[in-house]
């Protein structure tokens, strides 16, 4: 009888326990070695530095919030010392406008003294009702403010009554056109300005022009009661150039 295959002999594998057991002594000992090194890694490397990183953490802390405290403080000089150049830049303007005030009211009593002194000073002559300044003052908004003085000596005895009125005269959209004294003030004052004086008095007043309107000419009509109106004309731009004189 032939065999058609061959079956292989099972091996045998002869265990050393004595070699076993120093192999694992070994990996035991390097085990222990490996955690002694990173003891002494730990130990004697990095918690000495670990500490004097806390040491300087700390004292970056404390030295930021010094530095904010300081910041703080400075802070707050400065918003003072910006307060208070406000405070001082806002009583410079309002003492600089109080002047320019006071020198418009001097000048203004100036020009009242000399004509208080024309119409009852030595060898004054006896003078009609009569306009003697207009000044106007026109502002961006569209409205004009206008002082007029006017004056009478014929009757130094008793008063002089009436009304004032304004007309204006220019140019709008090409065309020349007349705005009368209801059409430039509120219709409250459609009469005109009363004057009440013996020798002179000063009116003033306050017009609004139309955006689109060019004016060239003013008109002043003095009415006084129970006499003769009287009136003058004016160009615009010499009575406005005396008003920012």
């Amino acid at each position: 009888m032939s065999l058609s295959g061959h079956t292989p002999m099972p091996s045998l594998r002869i265990v050393d326990p004595q070699r076993v057991r120093r192999q694992r002594l070994l990996l035991l000992a390097g085990w222990l070695l490996t955690v002694l090194a990173a003891y002494v890694v730990g130990r004697y490397v990095m918690i000495p530095q670990a500490g004097t990183l806390a040491a300087d953490l700390a004292q970056s802390q404390a030295a930021l919030e010094v530095n904010r405290r300081r910041l703080a403080d400075i802070e707050q000089r400065l918003a003072v010392v910006e307060r208070s150049e406000q405070i001082a830049r806002l009583a410079n303007e309002n003492v600089q406008g109080a002047l320019a005030a006071k020198d418009d009211e001097i000048a203004q009593l100036r020009r009242d003294l000399a004509v208080y002194d024309r119409l009852i000073g030595p060898g004054a002559q006896r003078q009609p009702l009569d306009l003697h300044e207009l000044v106007l003052r026109p502002s961006e908004d569209g409205s004009v403010a206008f002082s007029a003085l006017v004056t009478q000596s014929s009757d130094p005895r008793g008063t002089t009554t009436g009304r004032l009125t304004l007309a204006v005269e220019g140019q709008r959209d090409g065309r020349t056109e007349r705005l009368d004294w209801p059409s430039l003030v509120p219709p409250g004052s459609a009469e005109g300005l009363a004057f009440d004086f013996r020798y002179f008095q000063r009116l003033e007043g306050r017009i609004t022009l139309p955006g689109d309107f060019q004016p060239h000419t003013v008109r002043i009509r003095l009415a006084p009661r129970g006499g003769t109106a009287v009136e003058r004309t004016l160009a615009w731009s010499r009575a406005a150039q005396q008003g920012t004189s």
